[in-house]
């Protein structure tokens, strides 16, 4: 016992404490230390981890341990899966069992997804001795989750007065590469071959789509603004009238159908969840929109009809909330090319 005391010492020695909240319920840690965060609320940033090292004695002998988290969002609280549940594999120094009057230190690794929104959260970890309901510590932590700067959406970017030369650079150098490479990979007899059975797939999702347009019926939506034009049309999987149903763990799948008044030789799309007249940006998986055209891509010509095809996960932490979904599909000069909202509540 007296060795693991040592080891707190040395660790509190050379590491800040972090402010915690006690729980109702459980006894609370020694210390808390959350990395990168002294006072709270702690500042996350999107895509990394919340990690913190948790200081506890074990009051009674503890022959297993898990870990629950509890996260709150607008007042909603729901529990929050770790990647490792089983709290004994992440313990510094120590292993289970542990007996009565054991200091440990327990490290907490909880992932913020790139689509979480930027909103002020509480989250509350609990040490659980075994299959029991006994809490062996339990200690809370305030904050609020921002983007990373590394990540930051294109649009953000654009917004903060960012020219975009170097993409629009790169996308020269890609394509003055394809001009220079395709003589010679069209003298090739495998790559004539490969072009045919392309367009012959390509024949074939052209026409399943157009078996799908004649039996997927439109989604109402409503416009942004006067100013910011419209899709043609909006199908959203499963919802012909709003309120669409968003179901926590699956996606969000729609065809946007748009007709650009102008050339683009970029697309981006830019999301925003909008609650209780409060918008909160969302970002996608895929940020290039021309990567989600449905038999085309960039560069797009003036007055071509284009399906944009939106996939937006709504992950099982999202509070069961009433919102309205805002879409606009933006260019290389910072013009919104379609824009659409669509109102709907997560189930």
């Amino acid at each position: 016992m007296s060795l693991r005391i040592l080891i707190v010492a040395v660790l509190v020695s050379s590491a800040m404490a972090t402010n915690f909240r006690t729980c109702d319920k459980g006894p609370k840690p020694i210390e808390v230390r959350v990395k990168g965060c002294d006072e709270l609320p702690c500042i996350i940033k999107r895509g990394e981890n919340i990690v913190a090292e948790v200081d506890f004695v074990a009051e009674k002998s503890v022959e297993s341990l898990n870990v629950k988290v509890k996260a709150t969002v607008l007042g909603i609280t729901v529990d929050y899966p770790l990647p490792q549940p089983d709290a004994c594999k992440s313990l510094i120094d120590s292993a289970c069992p542990l007996e009565a009057g054991d200091i440990a230190t327990y490290t907490l690794d909880l992932p913020i997804t790139p689509v979480i929104p930027t909103v002020p959260f509480s989250v509350d970890a609990s040490l659980i001795n075994g299959d029991s309901e006994e809490v062996v510590s339990c200690f809370g932590i305030d904050g609020e989750v921002k983007i990373r700067d590394k990540t930051k959406h294109r649009t953000e970017r654009i917004r903060e007065d960012w020219s975009g030369d170097e993409i629009r650079e790169d996308q020269k150098r890609r394509q003055q590469i394809g001009d220079f490479c395709a003589p010679f990979h069209l003298q090739r007899t495998s790559t004539l071959l490969g072009a045919y059975i392309f367009q012959v797939r390509r024949m074939i999702r052209l026409l399943a789509f157009l078996v799908l347009a004649t039996t997927v019926l439109a989604t109402t939506f409503d416009k942004c603004s006067d100013e910011e034009p419209p899709p043609v049309e909006l199908r959203v999987t499963n919802c012909n009238e709003p309120p669409c149903k968003f179901v926590r763990g699956k996606e969000m799948a729609a065809e946007v159908d748009f007709i650009p008044d102008h050339d683009i030789t970029s697309l981006t799309p830019y999301v925003q969840a909008i609650i209780s007249g409060l918008p909160v940006n969302y970002s996608l998986p895929q940020t290039n929109a021309c990567k989600s055209l449905l038999d085309r891509t960039c560069p797009l010509t003036k007055d071509e009809k284009v399906t944009y095809v939106l996939k937006m996960p709504i992950l099982s932490v999202y509070p069961p909330i009433p919102l309205t979904v805002k879409l606009a599909l933006i260019d290389n000069s910072n013009h919104i090319v379609t824009c659409f909202k669509i109102a709907g509540k997560v189930q």
